[in-house]
C-alpha cells in the first residue's frame, strides 16, 4: 500500500526471493527478512486474524504453504499438499479465516 504523510509517499511491499526468502520492504529499504522453508514461491497473500495480527501466506507450486507473522516475522505455521487457499469470513464472524483445500482430499465428502 502506498500512503501520503506530510506531502511523501510511504510505500510497504512484500516480496520472496529465489534465495527462498521473503523480505519486508518499507520505503523502498529492506526491513525484514524470514528464510521460508520452501523454493518456487508462487502467491502470497496477507489475511488479518482476530487477534489484529496480519500473516502472510506464501504458497509454491509444489503445494507448500507458510504463515509468516507479520508481527515477529517468523514462521508460524507450514502446511503440505494444499492445492488452494482461499481467505473469506466464512463463519460469519466478522474476521477472516484460512481455507486450506488438500490434494490428499479426493471427494467433496471427505471435507466434512
Amino acid at each position: 500500500p502506498i500512503e501520503d504523510i506530510d506531502n511523501q509517499l510511504k510505500t510497504t511491499v512484500v516480496a520472496s526471493t529465489c534465495k527462498k526468502q521473503l523480505v519486508l520492504f518499507e520505503n523502498c529499504v529492506p526491513k525484514n527478512v524470514c528464510q521460508l522453508p520452501f523454493e518456487e514461491t508462487s502467491d502470497i497473500k496477507m489475511v488479518t486474524t482476530s487477534r489484529e495480527n496480519c500473516l502472510f501466506l506464501v504458497s509454491s507450486e509444489a503445494g507448500h504453504v507458510c504463515a509468516v507473522s507479520k508481527e515477529s516475522w517468523q514462521i508460524a505455521a507450514v502446511w503440505q499438499e494444499i492445492w488452494s487457499v482461499q481467505l473469506d469470513d466464512f463463519l460469519g464472524k466478522g474476521t477472516e479465516q484460512i481455507l486450506l483445500l488438500s490434494t490428499k482430499t479426493s471427494i467433496v465428502e471427505d471435507c466434512f
